[in-house]
């Protein structure tokens, strides 16, 4: 026997003595101690009622699983998670096959690519890219033949004279161009 055991053994053979430390203990406690045991029970007491209230909704909450699944529910689950995960890897290896159709998409346009590259003698450059279409530059440069040819226009219209206005708008319109396809050459 341990000596705990010897010693609570002795300590409740005596006559009065554990009376005797419950009434001492009871004599050095003071209020706020008292009355933080009082807390501390009651909350004891409320804890166990919590806990019989959580097994009861613990026990409904499986009666009412059982009533809905069955005893043998898990098996529909099981199954249900089955097809799912089948028509999850259906999607997937559809997704694989469209990915790879596309990859040699782009595997035979970067093949053309490379070969119009091959063949054209000039060098092209690394440090721009040009992305404008013959489409856009053509309506680009309609436009701006359209912008010029309406500046001419009213320039000789508000002149005093119609070969002066004609000479000095002619004369402005080259001279504007000839800057703008600088600029623009330069620049792009």
């Amino acid at each position: 026997m341990s000596d705990r055991t010897t010693t609570s053994s002795v300590c409740r053979s005596t006559p009065n003595q554990l009376t005797d430390l419950y009434s001492s203990i009871d004599k050095c406690t003071t209020v706020d101690e008292l009355n933080r045991n009082n807390t501390f029970s009651n909350t004891t007491i409320k804890l166990e009622e919590d806990l019989v209230w959580l097994k009861g909704n613990i026990a409904n909450s499986m009666a009412m699983g059982n009533s809905m699944f069955g005893t043998f529910g898990h098996s529909t689950i099981t199954k249900e998670v089955r097809e799912r995960n089948k028509e999850l890897m259906a999607k997937k290896e559809r997704l694989e096959k469209d990915i790879n159709n596309k990859e040699k998409i782009i595997q035979r346009s970067e093949r053309d690519f490379i070969d119009v590259k091959n063949t054209v003698s000039e060098k092209q450059p690394n440090n721009h890219l040009y992305v404008i279409e013959d489409y856009t530059l053509a309506f680009l440069f309609i436009s701006y033949l359209f912008m010029i040819t309406i500046f001419i226009y009213s320039y000789t219209m508000t002149s005093s004279t119609l070969s002066k206005g004609l000479s000095e708008s002619v004369l402005a319109s080259v001279v504007i161009s000839m800057i703008l396809f600088l600029i623009f050459y330069y620049a792009c």
